[in-house]
């Protein structure tokens, strides 16, 4: 894209009568040159941006699609229920892919049959869906039950924090969330380097992937947005990320890892590592996520490490014998002993971040 000098015009003679304009054209084309690969890369850049925004508003469309569809399936098994109930001209609609909703009716003339708590715990159990307090209607000798799908989890979180050096901004940032369809994340960010550059990027990494989840987006496509929005910086800019989904209706979690540290499953004494080879957000075309999915129970912990505490498993032989001790203090606690272990172990080298997450199993409903 350089302008050519006089020396670069191999081949024209210093005597040429027209090696001004000679010189002069091939300057113009390479300035045109030069303005066409610009434009064509910026084209490029607006066209991904569009097919990202695309994607993102097709995933919210078919997620408003799956909440209204009707599941003709788990319809007909709850209309047996009904039936085995005693409840004349029973009818059943459930609706939901995921999160259920439930609409009853039948003959009920004493209303004893379709309000038992046995009618109920049957629903639950042949559906396999945990409902919460059903409300009634009643017209004549026609009872009307609606209720709607309930968590069955909750999850707890703490995370503490610490900058290469004392005073300095710290690059790493946390956020925890829970969705309005019933989903928990947690993101753990890392800017590349240290100081204000570092944080900017991993504050504004956790708050755009945040958003975006919160809108209904899904995991690849908030990462591949935000991974379009860091290199249209045309800067080097770069943040690892660890993201935690858990699904509070069915208990079932998954990581997604860019460039992060290992993560870990603490179960009674048991440890679970969590851990891949991937490049962090913002550096290469495509996002380079691997998504793992991991059994999760009641009363685990989660524990998200930055590569400050932990880069890899042979760097910190301390950890897995610290995670396997019985923690016997609250959580923010825990999560501030676990980083003052990492600081009595280890040289700090760069910002330090510790998140913990504590899965708990609710109760029924009355």
């Amino acid at each position: 894209g350089e302008e050519p000098t006089e020396e670069d015009l191999i081949g024209v003679p210093v005597f040429c009568p027209k090696r001004g304009s000679v010189l002069d054209g091939i300057r113009h084309g390479a300035a045109l040159l030069k303005e066409e690969t610009y434009k064509k890369k910026k084209l490029d850049g607006l066209c991904e941006v569009y097919r990202a925004a695309g994607k993102l508003y097709g995933e919210l469309r078919a997620d408003a699609e799956a909440r209204c569809a009707t599941d003709e399936s788990l319809s007909e098994k709850l209309g047996e229920c009904l039936s085995r109930a005693g409840v004349a001209d029973g009818a059943v609609r459930v609706y939901g892919t995921r999160k259920k909703y439930l609409l009853a009716a039948g003959e009920d003339r004493e209303g004893s049959k379709m309000t038992a708590p046995e009618f109920r715990a049957s629903v639950q159990e042949c559906g396999g869906v945990r409902f919460g307090m059903p409300t009634y209607y009643r017209k004549g000798d026609t009872v009307l039950m609606e209720c709607s799908g309930v968590r069955g989890f909750a999850v707890e979180a703490a995370n503490v924090s610490r900058p290469k050096e004392p005073g300095d901004p710290c690059g790493d940032s946390f956020l925890s969330l829970e969705t309005a369809d019933d989903r928990f994340f947690a993101i753990l960010a890392d800017g590349m380097g240290t100081g204000r550059d570092a944080e900017a990027t991993s504050r504004f990494a956790v708050h755009f992937l945040g958003d975006l989840l919160a809108a209904g987006a899904s995991r690849h496509t908030a990462l591949r947005m935000l991974n379009l929005t860091l290199r249209e910086r045309g800067i080097e800019c770069g943040v690892t990320v660890d993201l935690f989904e858990f699904d509070l209706l069915t208990g079932e979690g998954q990581f997604i890892k860019c460039g992060a540290a290992p993560s870990y499953i603490k179960r009674d004494e048991s440890i679970f590592r969590i851990r891949s080879q991937t490049a962090p957000v913002g550096l290469m075309a495509k996002v380079d996520a691997e998504r793992i999915r991991v059994e999760v129970r009641s009363d685990d912990l989660i524990v998200l490490f930055s590569d400050g505490v932990s880069a890899a498993p042979e760097d910190t032989p301390w950890l897995p014998e610290k995670l396997a001790k019985p923690m016997r203090r609250e959580l923010a606690e825990y999560a501030s002993d676990l980083l003052a272990c990492a600081l009595k172990n280890e040289k700090p080298e760069d910002d330090m971040s510790v998140a913990v997450l504590r899965i708990r199993r609710l109760p029924e409903a009355g």
